[in-house]
């Protein structure tokens, strides 16, 4: 998953998502065969449909598949179109089902996903008239695919917005200091993504950025006539917020994104629920959107445990889940601390906040935790405000 608009074509077993899926791609990428389940897990492939841009489409597993291994991969698939911004049911022309259609209808109102009907096989039963808005489509058929991709486009155009920028909403009326960290966690010789994107939105509406590190940052605050701002990987929140001059504003890559990503408040309120677990402990779910080779400077799997033991007076059991994969069931957990989701869209994210608030769990994510946990919190929130003004 990615910031791309996702795409999930979806339906029955051999309905000919697969066929469909390369047809889109104009390559074989996923495995094709008259095998009922040979789809088992999701396929993923980047498309570029223009004027929209790079989009991810998904194959996925049957749904209404018979047997236990058959609703496991059903589930998968209709929790993948929790997250998705656009859904393409794949029906057999042959084997259209007028109430499967007005169920699927119902399940996809439910969670908001816009959807297109794919009419597949189309060239099989020739007679048979295509119910309206529905799109007839052929493998063997290049013009029925390029209409099909085409509303696809112009689907994607009508009902994915574009994240906001990272700066969206924030004074700009000076220099912007960027306090970035060699971090061991990021591959050599490359930054982070959410340090990545804050350059290019700077670049994008004109805002001078100056990068420095821990280090340098002493230098670089006497040098700079005017500051709007500083930003700091939160990693190093107590470095820069004894550094940084308090008429400053203070917030980290990590807390911009939550203001991005997800319900803002509600990220904020639940970092203030870490008092309780200190103090009463209990279950806490460490969450990544995206899956990295793990060091002993781990954010999540080894700073933010140690973060949350630290004075605490019970102990604290750590559950752990990366990329894809994200419990359906939170009530069994305390709290939940969820990286940056720079990885995954507003819509992914929204979707594992919304699951946690069923049961009523704390959802927040790592910047602000750590904020919450190092005493920066209180700064970095009113900063915000501050620059909202």
């Amino acid at each position: 998953m990615s910031e791309k608009p996702l795409v999930a074509l979806f339906g029955k077993t051999n309905a000919g998502k697969s066929s469909l899926f390369n047809a889109l791609l104009n390559q074989p990428r996923a495995i094709v065969s008259d095998i009922a389940g040979t789809t088992t897990d999701a396929v993923y492939k980047t498309v570029e449909l223009q004027p929209v841009g790079p989009v991810v489409l998904a194959d996925t597993a049957g749904l209404f598949d018979g047997g236990a291994l058959g609703e496991a991969r059903g589930k998968k698939t209709r929790r993948l179109l929790e997250t998705a911004d656009l859904g393409v049911y794949v029906t057999d022309a042959s084997q259209y089902d007028k109430n499967e259609y007005e169920n699927i209808k119902g399940m996809l109102d439910k969670i908001g996903l816009p959807f297109l009907t794919a009419f597949a096989k189309k060239d099989l039963c020739a007679s048979m008239q295509t119910p309206q808005n529905f799109f007839p489509v052929s493998v063997f058929d290049g013009a029925s695919v390029d209409k099909l991709r085409a509303a696809i486009t112009d689907s994607l155009q009508k009902n994915f917005a574009p994240e906001p920028s990272l700066i969206e909403g924030l004074k700009t009326d000076g220099a912007v200091v960027l306090v970035i960290p060699v971090d061991s966690g990021a591959p050599a010789g490359r930054l982070i993504l959410p340090q990545v994107k804050f350059i290019r939105d700077c670049m994008d509406k004109d805002v001078r950025c100056h990068i420095t590190n821990e280090k340098t940052l002493p230098q670089a605050l006497d040098e700079l006539p005017h500051i709007a701002y500083a930003v700091t990987d939160s990693q190093i929140f107590p470095a820069a917020d004894r550094l940084v001059p308090r008429e400053i504003p203070l917030v980290s890559f990590s807390v911009l994104t939550a203001r991005q990503k997800g319900d803002f408040e509600s990220l904020c309120g639940s970092a203030a629920s870490i008092g309780a677990v200190k103090i009463k402990g209990g279950r806490v779910l460490i969450a990544e959107s995206c899956t990295h080779n793990r060091s002993h400077e781990d954010i999540g799997r080894v700073k933010i445990p140690m973060l949350l033991e630290r004075d605490a007076r019970a102990k604290i059991e750590f559950e752990f889940c990366s990329g894809p994969e994200f419990p359906e069931d939170l009530s069994p957990f305390d709290l939940v601390v969820h990286c940056g989701g720079c990885m995954i869209s507003a819509r992914a994210f929204a979707a594992r906040q919304k699951a946690a608030d069923g049961p009523g769990v704390p959802f927040t994510n790592y910047g602000l935790a750590i904020a919450y946990c190092t005493g920066v919190y209180e700064r970095c929130i009113s900063s915000l405000k501050k620059l909202a003004e």
